[in-house]
């Protein structure tokens, strides 16, 4: 199948190809429009597997190769891990958008009490019973309109990339006021000269193709221009085969 793929890559022109894609990407977009509620959304992307297939036999909710790739998740670990027991008590946090929480349960040793949510309700029941020996709080939550659970750090791990900006609004007005630190790590172009906050459909795509150079979150920019007291890079992982090239990066801000 694969062979024939390639072949005919070959032989049909490039025009066709790109009315192709076109049109697959018009489908998608009505697709998702039709999801009137983020947990429609997103239980259709873990459904269709937009993210792409766990390798383990049945397993359903996969959250992407970059809860899973080593070169993605080990920077990460390292660094967050480092934070938070740089405490003198484990901090109590809240994973907004744990996925199939495959990074959290590595983080999960670090912290104090830990409240896991997500908006699918079968990825939450699923998490339950895979990691009831964590001493994990999971809750089924939607972080753009329910109240949002009250810690000492919060993660976003590549969440509000997913989300329109409106939607990013609401989750960000609310984060100073129940956290004292913000864990937030999002897919951003490596160009300097990047626009940041272009605006999208909530789906599982992101801002990364936008335009020549694509766009990313940063919370710090127009329009949403959230104030912290600090901002430090915790770590970051280039991406230098993807167009346009990339780097996941992780920021800690503080309140």
């Amino acid at each position: 199948m694969a062979a024939l793929k390639t072949y005919l890559k070959k032989v049909i022109p490039d025009s066709v190809l790109m009315s192709r894609e076109r049109y697959i990407e018009r489908k998608r977009r009505e697709e998702f429009q039709r999801c009137a509620m983020p947990r429609d959304t997103f239980s259709r992307v873990y459904e269709c597997g937009y993210w792409g297939q766990s390798k383990e036999r049945g397993e359903r909710y996969y959250s992407g190769p970059g809860s899973h790739m080593d070169e993605y998740v080990d920077s990460y670990i390292s660094a967050v891990s480092g934070f938070l027991q740089s405490f003198g008590e484990k901090p109590d946090v809240v994973d907004l958008g744990c996925g199939d929480f495959a990074i959290g349960s590595r983080i999960r040793p670090y912290c104090g009490n830990f409240i896991a949510v997500d908006v699918v309700e079968g990825l939450i029941e699923r998490n339950k019973k895979r990691y009831a020996n964590d001493s994990v709080d999971f809750r089924v939550l939607d972080i753009i309109n329910d109240d949002l659970p009250k810690g000492d750090v919060v993660f976003l791990r590549q969440v509000l990339q997913h989300l329109s900006n409106c939607e990013i609004e609401k989750v960000a007005a609310r984060l100073p006021a129940k956290y004292r630190f913000l864990i937030l790590t999002e897919h951003l172009p490596m160009s300097g000269s990047f626009v940041p906050n272009v605006d999208i459909m909530r789906g599982p795509d992101i801002r990364l193709t936008i335009g020549e150079e694509g766009s990313g979150v940063i919370l710090t920019e127009p329009p949403f221009n959230m104030k912290v007291a600090k901002s430090t890079l915790l770590c970051e992982v280039l991406n230098e085969g993807s167009e346009p090239k990339s780097v996941v990066r992780t920021n800690l801000y503080e309140f």
